[in-house]
């Protein structure tokens, strides 16, 4: 909506899960249904994000929001 979040939909989850999007200054990643941030990092030019076992086993798909964390620590 304000063209600062994006959102991935997680199907096959592993450990480990690349995002084929450009991260913004100050990024964060979260779980979107318990909000929880995730550890993200830049390997060779794309964006690792490493998912909690019961994320990384979930037989489910699951949401992710990209963000900027001066717009979370705002409230925006």
């Amino acid at each position: 909506k304000d063209g600062k979040t994006v959102y991935a939909i997680v199907k096959k989850p592993s450990e480990e899960v690349e995002l084929a999007c450009s991260l913004p200054d100050r990024p964060f990643v979260e779980d979107v249904s318990s909000g929880v941030r995730l550890p993200v990092s830049v390997r060779f030019g794309k964006v690792v994000v490493r998912l909690p076992d019961a994320l990384a086993s979930s037989p489910l798909p699951f949401a992710l929001r990209i963000g900027c964390a001066n717009d979370r620590m705002s409230g925006k």
